[in-house]
């Protein structure tokens, strides 16, 4: 009986010891738990922070620069064309008005009298388009002259020949010179030579800064030998000959 005692009392001091190491071991657990829990919770925490601070700051970086990702299109003048017209001495002289045909549109350009040879015209307005809402460019017309079979311009005067038969050459007279717009009569003394140049004030082409003011006309005299002399014709051409031969023989 006094074994058996002894036995009991050793069986449960045993399980009073596994009780403790089990509470001791759910202790530890549940502070291992609470600690793992605790890091977990502040990882999460720092995860979460981190993150939010991420999404922040590209929402603040994408609606600052988004002006600047989202490029305005640039406004720029469009381009100048070029062409050219050939225009008559007529055309220049008095003015005129030429159609000319843009993108199948007509449009009418006003010639001013004076207008130069190589003068650039501008139509404005009537180049490329322009971009972003800029202004269209210009059309620049370079004027090309044509020539003239019978008139030279040279600036704002005109040069041209005038026949002179032979009988107005010696004896000199009245002699109409016809000009580009008009005939006038202009004296020519006797004794003229082929080729001599007559200067007529103010029979030139108009100028273009002040069309009431015109240059000049240099006409040169190309004397006229007649071919088709009549018998009367020549025999008093013989007397004139004689007549001469004396004269220089004293």
């Amino acid at each position: 009986m006094k074994f058996s005692a002894t036995r009991r009392k050793e069986k449960n001091m045993m399980s009073l010891e596994r009780i403790g190491k089990n509470m001791s071991s759910r202790e530890t657990s549940t502070q291992v738990s609470a600690n793992r829990a605790g890091n977990d919770s502040t990882a999460l925490a720092e995860i979460s922070v981190a993150e939010s601070f991420r999404i922040f700051l590209n929402r603040f970086s994408a609606a600052a620069f988004s002006g600047f990702d989202q490029r305005q299109p640039q406004s720029r003048r469009g381009s100048d064309l070029n062409a050219d017209m050939e225009l008559s001495l007529n055309d220049v002289f008095h003015g005129a008005t030429k159609m000319v045909t843009l993108d199948g549109q007509k449009v009418n350009l006003k010639i001013a009298p004076g207008t130069r040879d190589g003068q650039i015209l501008r139509m404005k307005g009537k180049g490329s388009p322009g971009s972003g809402g800029a202004a269209n460019g210009d059309l620049l017309i370079t004027v090309r002259l044509l020539k003239d079979h019978h008139y030279d311009r040279r600036g704002d005067d005109l040069y041209f020949d005038q026949s002179l038969d032979v009988v107005s050459a010696m004896l000199g007279g009245q002699v109409a010179i016809k000009g580009f717009d008009k005939t006038v009569s202009m004296k020519i003394p006797a004794g003229t030579d082929s080729n001599r140049v007559f200067r007529l004030k103010g029979m030139g082409v108009p100028l273009f800064e002040n069309p009431s003011t015109r240059g000049d006309a240099y006409v040169k005299m190309i004397i006229r030998i007649p071919k088709d002399l009549s018998d009367e014709e020549k025999k008093l051409l013989e007397e004139f000959a004689e007549l001469r031969k004396k004269e220089t023989s004293h």
